[in-house]
């Protein structure tokens, strides 16, 4: 709901502000991971991003000659962050809920 975004929204901006300062063993939201069955730490998160980058980096002539273009529904030259969130989708299909709008956030 709307006070879960607010909180991802929330913690993200604190990680963009200083990413330094992020405790790896320390637990990301820890008032939505109550929700959720994994404990996600802000160490596993940073290797999660890492682990996209790499992966999107590694096939960049393949996503920016055919995935991008497939997704960018109305031709807009630009995708919006339902396609971004197929984009990311189709590159880490293993992101949990958690991880996926944590990514969405950042």
């Amino acid at each position: 709901g709307f006070k879960e975004c607010r909180e991802l929204i929330s913690v993200m901006a604190h990680f963009v502000a200083d990413p330094a300062a992020a405790q790896h063993e320390e637990t990301v939201c820890p008032a939505l991971l109550q929700q959720e069955e994994r404990v996600l730490t802000w160490g596993k998160f940073i290797n999660t991003l890492q682990e996209l980058h790499n992966q999107m980096a590694s096939q960049r002539d393949q996503l920016m000659a055919s995935v991008i273009p497939s997704l960018d529904s109305r031709g807009k030259g630009h995708l919006d962050l339902i396609e971004v969130r197929e984009l990311v989708l189709s590159v880490k299909p293993d992101l949990d809920v958690l991880q996926l709008r944590l990514v969405l956030a950042y």
